[in-house]
């Protein structure tokens, strides 16, 4: 398979992700659920990060037509239809439109960015920013464990806390430290965005990287359980399910391997997977699903 081909069957959402998004892994009757989840997230997403969306006044619009649509409203602007579309699908399998929800109200906070304070601040965010999507998944799945629902967040809370580690050099030039005030280095002012972009010595960012990553590190390995808990539940969808899974937490982890072993690359670029590490990673995922470990 050459790497146009394989992008397509590991990304199905149309754009860049280092997580397969409703892969041919999945079967086909949860595809349609993931991508009306994958396509609400990116578009929140987009509106917080992107000034190229608009002055924040619009963003914020942008995300109250989401939140409409996740509401009921069936306008079919662009926006609000996204919103009901996953709101139907919810209803379909019915499910609460709670995590949709708080995946809007962590982008909102992304929008009017305020620095974090401390870590507890830093893994309510995650709770809220990463760990519903692996709430709707399940529930798109059928699966509605707690065992499982916990494990979910814990993989999904170190992908975050990874994402962050590897995204500084694009997060801090937008005047967002993913970091708690007290993690913080001398250099960097609280009331002053400017010195989030300030050259610190490389012991530091070294520093700074690692407390990120070990952190999702950390938090990848308490869910490492999850696909072969749901490999045991069954044939299709939570077999195929599981190896999906157990591919974007490995996929998570081999970033984070990099970055611990290079922490001054994401101060200048970001760590991306490429087509030829995919394979390789998918045979540890099955590995790693079979085994349990």
């Amino acid at each position: 398979m050459d790497a146009e081909r394989l992008g397509r069957a590991v990304h199905g959402g149309d754009h860049y992700e280092n997580f397969p998004v409703a892969s041919w892994l999945l079967p086909r009757a949860l595809r349609p659920d993931v991508l009306a989840l994958y396509r609400f997230a990116r578009a929140g997403d987009d509106l917080a990060d992107e000034p190229s969306s608009g002055p924040i006044s619009e963003r914020l619009k942008g995300l109250s037509e989401l939140a409409a649509g996740l509401d009921g409203d069936p306008r079919s602007d662009h926006f609000t239809s996204l919103g009901f579309d996953l709101r139907q699908r919810l209803d379909a399998k019915g499910l609460s439109p709670e995590p949709a929800h708080n995946l809007l109200s962590a982008f909102e906070q992304d929008t009017c960015f305020a620095p974090f304070r401390e870590w507890d601040a830093v893994a309510d965010y995650c709770s809220r920013s990463a760990n519903p999507v692996g709430q709707m998944l399940l529930g798109f799945a059928g699966i509605h464990e707690a065992s499982a629902h916990a494990a979910s967040n814990n993989i999904c809370s170190g992908l975050q806390l990874v994402n962050f580690a590897q995204d500084l050099h694009e997060d801090l030039s937008r005047g967002r430290p993913y970091l708690p005030k007290t993690a913080w280095p001398d250099a960097w002012d609280w009331t002053d965005p400017t010195t989030f972009s300030s050259q610190l010595p490389p012991a530091e960012q070294s520093r700074l990287t690692h407390l990120l990553v070990d952190r999702g590190i950390h938090h990848l390995e308490l869910g490492r359980d999850l696909p072969a808990s749901l490999r045991r539940l069954g044939p299709s969808p939570s077999l195929r399910l599981a190896i999906e899974i157990a591919l974007t937490r490995r996929g998570g982890l081999w970033v984070a391997h990099q970055l611990r072993a290079a922490p001054l690359v994401p101060w200048t670029r970001s760590i991306r997977i490429r087509w030829h590490n995919m394979m390789g990673l998918l045979l540890r995922a099955i590995l790693d699903m079979r085994m349990g470990t």
